[in-house]
Parts: C-alpha cells; sequence; structure tokens
C-alpha cells in the first residue's frame, strides 16, 4: 500500500472513529429529549442552540451556535441566558437585574426591556459561542445524517482497505515467485536416449544366411580334396600342382565367406 493510500485510510479511520462518537451523542440527546419530555437536548448538562435573530447583536448573530450550560443558579448581571417564554419560545437575552426569582432582561440590540421572567423558565447561561455554526450544529444533531456518513465513511474504508490487501497479496506473490527462482535452479530438461539392444529380423536373417554359406563351402572343399584325391590316383599327377589347386580353390571360397559376412 502506498505512503498516500496509507494517509488517506489513517485520515478515514479518525472521521469514523469522530462521527461514531457524533451518532452516540446525537442519539442520546434524542433519547434526553423523548424521555425527558423536554423541546431540547441534553448532553451531560449541556446543550445547544442556533440563534434565529438579531436581538443580541453584536454579541449574537443569525446562525450562531450557543453552548449552554443547563441550570438556573448562578446567575449573575449581564450573564446571556436562555428562557422560555410565555409563549413557549426559546430566548436568548442579557440579565439586567434580578430579585430573587424574577429576573429582568433585554436583547442587546433591542429598545425594550422584556416582561420580568421567573427563574423556573431559565434554561441556562451561554459558557461558549460558535459563530456561523448553525447548518453543522443542525447535521451533527441529527442522527439518520450522521448514520449515513458513517456509512459512507466505512465503505470507503473498505474500499480502500480491499484495494490494498489486493496489491499486498501480488506484492507478496511477486516476492515469493522470485525468491523460489533463487533458491531453486532451474531443472534441465533430461533427454533419454534408449538404447536397442535386441537384434533385429534382417540381423537374424543375415547370420542365417551367412551359416548356411558356410556349410556350403566346408562341402565343396571336401568334394574338391576328393575330386583332387581321385585325380592324383587317376593321372598320377604331381602332388605339388595338386596342393597349388587346392589352394587356389580354398582362397576363392575364403573370399566368398568374406563377402557373405560382409
Amino acid at each position: 500500500m502506498s505512503c498516500f493510500k496509507k494517509a488517506l485510510k489513517w485520515i478515514v479511520n479518525i472521521l469514523s472513529v469522530l462521527l461514531l462518537l457524533l451518532l452516540v451523542l446525537a442519539v442520546y440527546g434524542k433519547a434526553t429529549t423523548v424521555f425527558g419530555r423536554k423541546s431540547y437536548p441534553n448532553y451531560f448538562g449541556y446543550t445547544f442552540f442556533s440563534v434565529a435573530s438579531g436581538s443580541m447583536e453584536p454579541t449574537l448573530y443569525i446562525n450562531d451556535v450557543i453552548l449552554v450550560k443547563i441550570g438556573n443558579e448562578d446567575l449573575v448581571k449581564d450573564d446571556i441566558i436562555t428562557f422560555v417564554n410565555q409563549k413557549d419560545e426559546i430566548i436568548t437575552h442579557r440579565v439586567l437585574s434580578i430579585d430573587g426569582n424574577s429576573i429582568t432582561v433585554k436583547g442587546d440590540n433591542n429598545n425594550t426591556i422584556d416582561a420580568p421572567i421567573n427563574r423556573d423558565q431559565v434554561i441556562g447561561k451561554t459558557v461558549k459561542i460558535f459563530p456561523k455554526l448553525s447548518v453543522w450544529q443542525k447535521i451533527l444533531s441529527e442522527p439518520k445524517i450522521l448514520i449515513v456518513l458513517f456509512i459512507t465513511l466505512l465503505l470507503f474504508d473498505f474500499a480502500i482497505s480491499y484495494k490494498g490487501k489486493d496489491n499486498e497479496n501480488s506484492n507478496k506473490k511477486e516476492k515469493k515467485s522470485s525468491i523460489d527462482k533463487l533458491k531453486k535452479p532451474e531443472k534441465k530438461e533430461e533427454i533419454k536416449i534408449e538404447q536397442i539392444n535386441t537384434p533385429t529380423e534382417d540381423k537374424l536373417k543375415k547370420e542365417e544366411l551367412l551359416e548356411l554359406t558356410r556349410t556350403i563351402d566346408i562341402e565343396q572343399i571336401q568334394d574338391i580334396i576328393k575330386e583332387n584325391q581321385e585325380k592324383i590316383e587317376e593321372n598320377n599327377e604331381d602332388e605339388n600342382e595338386v596342393d597349388y589347386t587346392v589352394r587356389l580353390d580354398l582362397s576363392e571360397i575364403q573370399k566368398n565367406i568374406r563377402n557373405n559376412v560382409k
């Protein structure tokens, strides 16, 4: 896996964890509104509101988000508090004075003072202002939107991991094949040579003919010797001449034998 993909996967994992935490918080906030029968969520003693009017300008502007600590204790002059008026509207104004349970408030940008409110109408006081985060506050507090974003990140993370594994497997296979090639020498093809030691039919036939020729030649020699002996007896020819004739005949027979052997 490349460095870019590793960094991207790291970022996606962090975003997935953050979205999961936000999703848990959003579900918890929705549960507090249902079971607590309130119009606002309670996140462990704190809640969020979006500014919808310019009555508190220049301190608060439209689409600002305020973090409110829930409770009506420890309120002092100049605190910015959020309360519910007689019309069940949620208002955020500044405290002008406190008289027991009666609190006088006024918007910084308003010309008139609001009607006094009871301490029991107070939701809490503002402890933090987040400029222009109204849209994000609505998104991050809605479980449906968070679920869609979380699933999208999971799919994206799966796609990165899947491709990365394929590349790693291919790289491992290539490395393994190269290592195997280095370790194992290439097998040379063995050439099998078959030796034929059995006599063929032609050779057998030649040997039979040669043996037959030898037999015939021996018989001829015997006939020649007999014939010469008879001549000697009848004509009383010289023995040397007869012997010479026999040698000639024998030499002819030897030539025939050699020719037959070839």
